[in-house]
């Protein structure tokens, strides 16, 4: 899977907890939401991160 594709889903899901949140649950939750918004968005540049570190490896250029 390509590593734009990832870092869509990544943002798909932080908006689906924040939608959910504001919808279904009138805005309570927003300590909540904003600590899985944080986790989502470190897992998100973690990925981004290791795959950028992944394609600049000199085992790849050789």
């Amino acid at each position: 899977m390509k590593t734009a594709t990832i870092l869509l889903l990544f943002i798909l899901a932080m908006q689906a907890i924040l939608a959910a949140n504001a919808l279904i649950f009138d805005g309570v939750l927003g300590d909540l939401v904003f600590w899985f918004n944080s986790a989502l968005f470190m897992a998100a540049l973690a990925v981004y991160i290791y795959r950028m570190d992944k394609d600049k490896s000199p085992d790849k250029n050789k």
